[in-house]
């Protein structure tokens, strides 16, 4: 009886699949670590977890970060407040991972038409338009809080430029 090589392939491929199947279901998975060690001790995750910064912590420094972006651009300092807006949604992104149940509200800001155009205007370096970006930027801010049950939080720029170290008034 001769063997054809078109069923060779095929029943050759077969087995191996088999082989490789079959060596995984054997292989030990990696368990993730439910204590930790540092140099104070042995923490838990859950103890890690309760420490992490939730929104409160982060949300000041948010508005921190648009005032700054706010007085640089209008003090010309477009790279700063290119660079405070960068920060601006890193810091989101923390808020995002330590605390799962905001990252639709903070997704939909940093992903938001009128937070993308605020990065984009300070790029053309146009302050009309990044006002008007701002104050949109803003009003979506707020709108938030409402809509998440802290509408007694509500950004204002500050009138008068605080004091900003690296800003000259």
């Amino acid at each position: 009886m001769k063997v054809k090589a078109a069923n060779v392939v095929p029943s050759f491929l077969l087995v191996v699949i088999l082989l490789v199947l079959v060596a995984g279901c054997g292989a030990t998975t990696k368990k993730t670590p439910t204590k930790l060690k540092t140099e104070g001790g042995t923490i838990t995750l859950q103890q890690l977890a309760d420490v992490q910064p939730g929104a409160g912590r982060i949300m000041p420094l948010l508005g921190q970060r648009m005032t700054i972006a706010y007085y640089a651009s209008k003090a010309g300092k477009w790279e700063l407040a290119d660079y405070e807006l960068k920060e601006l949604g890193e810091d989101a992104e923390v808020i995002e991972k330590t605390r799962p149940d905001h990252k639709k509200d903070i997704g939909h800001f940093v992903d938001g038409s009128s937070f993308k155009q605020l990065k984009s205007d300070t790029k053309s370096k146009d302050f009309t338009a990044f006002q008007t970006s701002f104050d949109k930027t803003v009003q979506a801010c707020n709108s938030c809080h409402k809509s998440s049950g802290v509408s007694f939080i509500q950004y204002k720029l500050p009138k008068t430029q605080p004091e900003i170290p690296y800003i000259s008034n």
